[in-house]
């Protein structure tokens, strides 16, 4: 009997049918459903082992043989040339120079991310500029644009049009140079809704921002197919400070993060993925607690961190303009100018307290201060390690490390452009389903 049985009321067509023929339906369709599902089985180990190879190829930004791929993964020596082979099909990695071992067996060929051929675009707004950025798997940057400015209670329609115009722009540069834009992802000094339909910002008290759907603000020229996230941008601060290219750590991979632009954020990274908590809200620094009588924050309460150590506050209590280029605060402190110093001596302090109470909840034992903060460190550190022996409880049993993040003007746009090719694999084999 031929037609579609419906299992649920044995009929097949709306005609009811003998228990003889449903058992005869059943037989004929369920080799082909097997049949479906060992193919679906094997496409997804299929792109499964691709994931893993690709994941070991990204973090030697030097090159990895075949022989040690085999070792790293478990997989045959046959496996993983084919695999390889997969990847350098779709133009996600390449063969570099054969190495001469001096040991017997074939030479070596490294194996290396592919240049060139697919790009993330990063995008940041902060208070006093905004940013777009498009890398390569292979780190090299393909379209790079800064724009300074005073994006303090800003119109958001007007700031992320013309945001989405500069997107737009990298998008048709890397189509230009041969790259396939694999998505984009913004970074905002503020909550924002990983969870959300449609990437949203929930509030960003220093631009002034509440509630903003940001694919709908970034205007008509970004293409419908452009897959666009957004993130809180001292992750991405965070991501950059952790990898020096897409999926290559720097050499250390659990540390907190704190960014000190105009305000002051953090991030917690472990493993190398930065931890967003529940909603993507974690690692908000600037808003703990250092004095409850202290001057109100933007957020609405009193006291936090950042008006203590943000920009405008060291500034202030320099004597400098709040507005003025953080190079004016870095001159004044090498010329030794006793009111600058006692100004980043004190941010120093609650800085301390606050990383104090952080380090006491979260066990980490490696902080690298980004952005403002990064480029006041010798001057900012002593009076930070004065309140953590002052406060740690663990203080004789660890050794807290304070580094500086890579000098980047622009780091959540370098962050946003790698976690924005988190996707390629896929994006890949969508392009080439036949190998």
């Amino acid at each position: 009997m031929e037609g579609e049985l419906d299992v649920s009321t044995g009929q097949v067509d709306g005609t009811p049918v003998s228990a003889a023929e449903r058992t005869a339906l059943v037989e004929r369709v369920l080799p082909l459903e097997r049949g479906w599902q060992e193919r679906a089985n094997q496409s997804a180990m299929r792109i499964h082992n691709l994931g893993l190879v690709l994941k070991l190829v990204m973090e030697e930004e030097s090159g990895i043989s075949r022989a040690e791929i085999a070792r790293s993964t478990g997989l045959t020596r046959s496996t993983a040339s084919r695999l390889i082979q997969d990847l350098l099909g779709i133009g996600l990695v390449v063969e570099q120079q054969v190495l001469e071992s001096g040991e017997p067996g074939r030479p070596a060929t490294p194996i290396t991310p592919a240049p060139g051929t697919y790009a993330g675009i990063g995008a940041t707004v902060n208070l006093d500029y905004a940013a777009v950025r498009a890398i390569d798997l292979a780190g090299n940057v393909i379209f790079d644009h800064h724009e300074p400015g005073d994006f303090r209670n800003s119109d958001p329609v007007e700031t992320l049009r013309r945001l989405g115009d500069r997107i737009a722009e990298a998008a048709e540069t890397c189509t230009a140079a041969g790259a396939t834009v694999v998505g984009a992802c913004i970074g905002l000094p503020g909550l924002t809704d990983g969870r959300a339909a449609e990437p949203i910002l929930r509030v960003a008290p220093n631009l002034g921002w509440r509630n903003i759907p940001i694919r709908e603000y970034l205007g008509s020229r970004l293409p419908n197919s452009l897959r666009v996230t957004v993130d809180n941008d001292a992750n991405l601060q965070a991501v950059a400070a952790a990898y020096k290219s897409p999926g290559s750590l720097r050499g250390i991979s659990d540390f907190l993060y704190v960014s000190g632009d105009v305000g002051v954020g953090g991030a917690l990274v472990l493993g190398g993925e930065v931890f967003r908590g529940n909603h993507g809200w974690a690692g908000e620094l600037g808003h703990f607690l250092v004095d409850p009588n202290g001057p109100l924050c933007e957020c609405g309460a009193h006291g936090c961190l950042e008006v203590f150590a943000g920009k405008f506050a060291v500034h202030t209590a320099a004597g400098l303009d709040p507005d003025a280029p953080a190079a004016e605060l870095i001159a004044a402190l090498q010329s030794g100018d006793a009111r600058t110093l006692a100004a980043v001596a004190s941010a120093g302090r609650a800085l301390g307290v606050t990383l104090a109470n952080a380090i006491n909840l979260l066990d980490v034992t490696t902080v690298v201060f980004g952005t403002g903060i990064g480029r006041v460190a010798t001057w900012v550190r002593p009076t930070v390690l004065e309140a953590l022996e002052n406060r740690l409880l663990s203080r004789g049993h660890i050794q807290i490390e304070l580094l500086a993040a890579p000098d980047d003007n622009a780091p959540a746009a370098t962050g946003a452009a790698h976690l924005a090719l988190i996707g390629v694999l896929d994006a890949a084999v969508a392009l080439h389903p036949g190998s």
